[in-house]
């Protein structure tokens, strides 16, 4: 019965209309801003963000940003898997941080440490210090499912650090 209702992405407004019967014309899109702390950083932040991780200045950085509930719409399952096949490389050096917290933090920590992967897997937990974080890293990785935008994909891309996104995600519209 709303006169107007605002949605963060295309996705989210065909959702609406697909599942609760709105009225399209009723929809507004709107997608979210991005706090002015997400932006390029420069040469010392990047080395006091890669010190502040524990993590050698030259090593490949990737992040994976999200959070660890119970469903499995972030994707965390397939980006572990996959980062259990590159870790059998010998031509992969690069290092996951996994930065988020929620009810699945023991059991992902669990998997890493019984995958042997400890010192390439870092589990970061919660952490308010998401700028510095993309200061450090060279990718953002969002493998999911379902995400109605994907703000930290949008935090990424203002830091400039590309992201590899799934398609289903709502801020994968706002790029090619």
């Amino acid at each position: 019965t709303a006169r107007g209702v605002i949605s963060n992405s295309e996705r989210t407004r065909r959702d609406l209309v697909e599942h609760l019967g709105v009225d399209p014309d009723r929809i507004h899109v709107v997608y979210p801003g991005v706090d002015p702390g997400f932006s390029p950083p420069g040469p010392s932040h990047r080395g006091a963000a890669r010190t502040w991780l524990g993590k050698d200045q030259d090593k490949p950085l990737v992040a994976f940003v999200g959070a660890l509930g119970r469903d499995s719409n972030k994707g965390l399952d397939v980006l572990m898997s996959a980062w259990r096949h590159l870790c059998d490389r010998p031509d992969w050096d690069a290092d996951l941080v996994v930065a988020g917290y929620g009810r699945t933090t023991d059991f992902w920590r669990r998997e890493v440490a019984h995958a042997g992967l400890e010192g390439r897997i870092s589990m970061l937990g919660f952490t308010d210090r998401v700028p510095e974080l993309l200061a450090a890293v060279d990718l953002l990785v969002s493998p999911v499912r379902y995400d109605s935008y994907g703000l930290n994909v949008a935090e990424a891309i203002c830091c400039g650090v590309p992201a590899m996104v799934t398609q289903t995600a709502g801020v994968a519209e706002r790029y090619p």
